[in-house]
C-alpha cells in the first residue's frame, strides 16, 4: 500500500517531488514536516516526512511560490541552454579539425602496423601473456584491423584530440564525431581499408548508444 492511501490527508516527500516541488522549494516554503510515520516499504528505513495536503495546496497557489517556480524554471532553461551551447561549440571545433594521413604503399603500412602490434604484445609477454606474432601471412581481416588501429592511433592526431575533449560538455558526441572523421579520412586515403573502417565505426556507435541507454535506465 502506498503512502497516499495510508495517509490521505498528507503528502509524502516523494509525492511532493512528483508534484513538481524541488528540494529547495520544500525547505524554503514547507520547512519541517507536519508529522512523520514509519516507512511502509522498508521496516528499517527512515521515517517518512509527511506534509498536510491542505498546506501544500495552499502554498502552491501563493504568489511567492509561483514566482519562485517561474524563476526556477527560467534558471533550468538557462542551464539547459548553456549546456547546449557548449556542446554545439565543441562539436563545431571537432568538425573543423584537420586529419592529416598521407598515402603510402599499403604493404609498407601493413608492415609498420605488424611491427607495432608485435612490439606491444612482446611487452605483455613479460607478464606471462602468450601471443602469436603477426606477419604478412596472418589473416587478412586481422591485418586490416590492426592497420586501421595503427593509422588511427599512431598516424593521426587521435590521442591528442581525445585529450583536448576530455571532461568537456559533449565529450561522448565529440568522440563519435572524431572517429567518424578519422575513419572517413583513412578510407579516403586507403580505400582497401574502408570495410574495416566502417565496421569499427559501427561498433563504436553501437557501444555509445548502449552506454547512453544504460545511463537513461539507471
Amino acid at each position: 500500500m502506498n503512502s497516499q492511501a495510508l495517509h490521505p490527508e498528507h503528502c509524502s516527500h516523494g509525492a511532493l517531488l512528483q508534484r513538481g516541488w524541488t528540494e529547495a522549494g520544500i525547505k524554503r516554503f514547507l520547512k519541517a514536516p507536519d508529522k512523520t510515520a514509519p516507512n511502509p516499504h522498508y521496516r528499517r528505513g527512515a521515517d517518512m516526512k509527511l506534509y498536510l495536503l491542505t498546506r501544500v495546496e495552499s502554498m502552491e497557489k501563493s504568489e511567492e511560490y509561483l514566482i519562485f517556480c517561474k524563476k526556477n524554471k527560467t534558471r533550468k532553461q538557462g542551464a539547459i541552454s548553456a549546456v547546449r551551447t557548449k556542446k554545439e561549440k565543441l562539436l563545431r571545433d571537432v568538425a573543423g579539425w584537420e586529419i592529416h594521413i598521407t598515402r603510402q604503399n599499403l604493404t609498407d603500412v601493413l608492415q609498420d602496423a605488424i611491427s607495432s602490434y608485435n612490439e606491444r604484445r612482446a611487452d605483455r609477454s613479460e607478464d606471462g601473456f602468450i601471443y602469436e606474432p603477426a606477419s604478412l601471412n596472418s589473416d587478412k581481416e586481422f591485418l586490416y584491423r590492426i592497420t586501421v588501429n595503427f593509422l588511427r592511433h599512431r598516424c593521426s592526431p587521435y590521442e591528442r584530440k581525445l585529450t583536448e575533449t576530455a571532461g568537456k560538455v559533449g565529450t561522448k558526441e565529440a568522440y563519435i564525431l572524431l572517429n567518424q572523421n578519422i575513419f572517413k579520412r583513412i578510407s579516403h586515403i586507403f580505400p582497401e581499408l574502408q570495410a574495416e573502417c566502417d565496421r569499427q565505426l559501427e561498433e563504436k556507435i553501437r557501444q555509445y548508444l548502449e552506454e547512453s541507454n544504460n545511463l537513461h535506465v539507471h
